[in-house]
């Protein structure tokens, strides 16, 4: 189940990256924009007339505090790692950042360098989308739940 709901993520970013991409080339920003607000129009919708499961009508606990849900693990990853703590988030951050400044600035790179916005929809959103799923299912192949 974890890998079809990552290809759903993935189905969802490649509607809203290459789609919109393809349609603003093709299309305008406007055209863009509109037919991503009705993909979103789907969802709200749906969601709105599900029916809600009677295990959520009722509250199985009180509701938790803002220290208990933030403040508490952030005490609890100090007191558990002490001085490496710090080191550990530092190291965290430091492996996550320059992936989101590299996206961030991947399509103005793209732009400035005359590509059109079908281009980059087809190399960084369609290839890397074809990448992904296939990692996210060769990946559940090597769970041994999975098997």
């Amino acid at each position: 189940m974890a890998s079809w709901s990552e290809v759903g993520y993935r189905v969802g970013v490649l509607a809203a990256g290459a789609g919109a991409l393809l349609l603003a080339d093709r299309f305008g920003w406007r055209a863009a924009y509109f037919c991503m607000a009705a993909l979103m129009t789907v969802g709200t919708v749906a969601a709105f007339f599900a029916p809600e499961p009677e295990s959520d009508k009722t509250a199985t606990h009180p509701p938790l505090s803002f220290v208990s849900t933030v403040i508490a693990p952030i005490k609890d990853l100090v007191t558990r790692l002490a001085p490496m703590a710090l080191m550990i988030l530092i190291l965290i951050a430091e492996f996550r950042m320059p992936g989101y400044i590299s996206n961030a600035m991947a399509v103005p790179l793209f732009k400035s360098l005359h590509y059109s916005d079908t281009d980059i929809a087809t190399v960084t959103k369609l290839f890397g989308f074809w990448v992904g799923l296939g990692g996210t299912f060769s990946q559940a192949s090597s769970c041994p739940a999975s098997a």
